[in-house]
């Protein structure tokens, strides 16, 4: 409302009561990207409302030529907050025929990985959210934001899936970080609608220090 009354821009507000919440921001996304193919714009600049990036984003993200370019954030709250970076690590496997091929595992860098991987320069990634993402209407008119039934997993991370299938590199800026002012949005959700419950648990495999994040619905399923 203030952006209407304040600036004239146009606010389309997509609601459904009975709808869990990754459900709810695929379909926002998609109002979106639809419009940015249907209007015939280059660009989409995805920035969730919770994101506050530095001043002249989109040149400095649209200077790089790149389909997938973002800039760093946080996500989790309270002491597990860390940038959002994912990479693929690649695995061989071989097959009963003796051949080998290539599989990908993706995962969340930790600490002591991102000191050295946040550098200043673009980095190639796996996924980075879209909360400060330039992604450019190429990719868009063939890969939409969806989620899949009976999957929590948000569709920013179906979506860089997607990509990776396709072979579609994602770069990330790591000379930007933007603010994330982040709540548990999980807790604020369930104010609004009692059929969502879930709670995140974060666990830390010592040996690996790999960081593993599930949700647990009202249930006790994972």
């Amino acid at each position: 409302k203030w952006l209407s009354d304040t600036y004239g821009i146009e606010v389309i507000h997509h609601y459904r009561k009975d709808t869990a919440l990754n459900q709810m921001m695929a379909e926002c996304n998609e109002i979106i990207r639809k419009r940015v193919i249907d209007e015939g714009y280059d660009y989409l600049m995805s920035i969730e409302s919770d994101v506050f990036p530095p001043k002249n984003i989109i040149p400095k993200l649209m200077n790089h030529k790149k389909l997938v370019v973002s800039g760093m954030y946080k996500i989790g709250y309270g002491r597990m907050n860390f940038p959002l970076i994912h990479i693929a690590e690649p695995t061989n496997v071989i097959t009963e025929d003796g051949s080998g091929k290539v599989e990908g595992r993706i995962r969340q860098l930790w600490w002591d990985e991102i000191m050295n991987f946040v550098d200043g320069e673009v980095n190639q990634v796996h996924g980075c959210g879209i909360g400060c993402a330039l992604i450019h209407n190429y990719i868009l008119k063939d890969t939409s934001f969806r989620v899949e039934k009976g999957n929590s997993t948000h569709a920013d991370s179906i979506f860089y899936m997607d990509l990776w299938n396709k072979e579609i590199p994602v770069f990330l800026d790591t000379s930007i970080m933007c603010k994330h002012k982040n709540r548990d949005w999980g807790k604020v959700w369930k104010e609004r609608n009692e059929d969502f419950d879930i709670k995140y648990k974060f666990k830390i495999d010592k040996k690996t220090r790999r960081l593993t994040i599930s949700q647990e619905k009202h249930n006790g399923s994972e």
